[in-house]
């Protein structure tokens, strides 16, 4: 897990090479430090659209069940087509679809300010870590990726731990 935090500081600056980008006007609702986040992502087609053209248009987004977007999700955040996700393939999916927070209008200026953002980019940091972590403690295969069925493991497992959490609970789950 150390080896992926490390990797991950190293290519967070370089994570949005890999999609279409925003314009100013596109902002993101989902906190990751919701319980159901990763459920919002697998809602929001809308977005999984605009971003994956040509991995992801010839899919009838709106016939999609629950299981068939994971797998497109799943699919679309494989970006070396190995039919696995490593835990930056997890990082940059979840990390996208999460956004950033605009910061809180608190009256700050100068030195405060900058301290407060950085506590919150490191907070949506830390929380979408602990969502790859987690998803990470199903590679049985002990190889550092998921494959599918993995990764339907683990989304069921959180499915079934956030019904125990309550929104803004930064504690991990126990299984």
């Amino acid at each position: 897990m150390v080896s992926i935090r490390i990797c991950t500081l190293l290519l967070i600056g370089q994570n949005m090479l890999w999609v279409k980008g925003h314009g100013d006007d596109h902002t993101h609702e989902i906190d990751p430090d919701d319980p159901d986040a990763v459920n919002k992502i697998l809602q929001d087609t809308e977005h999984m659209k605009e971003h994956y053209e040509g991995k992801a248009d010839t899919v009838d987004w709106s016939q999609l069940d629950e299981n068939e977007k994971l797998f497109h999700f799943f699919r679309i955040n494989d970006y070396d087509d190995n039919n696995k996700l490593d835990g930056l393939e997890l990082y940059k999916g979840f990390s996208h679809f999460m956004g950033n927070y605009r910061m809180p209008n608190l009256g700050l200026k100068g030195e405060e300010k900058e301290k407060m953002e950085d506590k919150i980019r490191n907070n949506r940091h830390n929380s979408i870590m602990n969502i790859v972590d987690d998803f990470m403690k199903d590679d049985w295969g002990n190889d550092g990726f998921l494959n599918y069925q993995e990764y339907v493991r683990a989304q069921e497992r959180r499915d079934e731990a956030k019904k125990n959490r309550k929104y803004g609970d930064r504690s991990m789950p126990q299984y």
